[in-house]
């Protein structure tokens, strides 16, 4: 699933909104803990959506925790959202990649990413 500009915009929208509320649970904290610390690495933040091993719409394919995935790198400009935005966003889980894992295409543990399951 491509993001549209759309859709980066309503994520950041809703995760700007909740973070100025200050509510949000502990996995609303442990994402955005998780997108931070990447950004902060110079690694990119990547939203995967689970696939049925068919033709995939992401720029990166690969495996997390033994389902099929398709990614997309999310731009660093996106705030994290809360655990509901993030499973609707991305079903299959966040990642952390390594600059060389993109150029690669490849999403999997031995690739240079990290995963947070959502």
């Amino acid at each position: 699933m491509q993001f549209t500009t759309f859709t980066l915009f309503t994520f950041a929208a809703f995760a700007a909104a909740g973070t100025i509320h200050g509510r949000g649970s502990a996995e609303d904290a442990a994402i955005r803990d998780f997108t931070e610390k990447c950004k902060s690495q110079g690694q990119t933040v990547i939203c995967c959506n689970k696939t049925d091993g068919g033709a995939s719409k992401g720029e990166l394919t690969g495996n997390i925790g033994g389902v099929e995935v398709c990614c997309n790198k999310v731009p660093s400009y996106v705030l994290a959202g809360n655990q509901a935005q993030t499973r609707a966003q991305c079903g299959g889980g966040l990642g952390c990649c390594t600059d060389d894992a993109i150029r690669a295409g490849v999403v999997d543990s031995n690739s240079g990413c990290s995963v947070f399951v959502v």
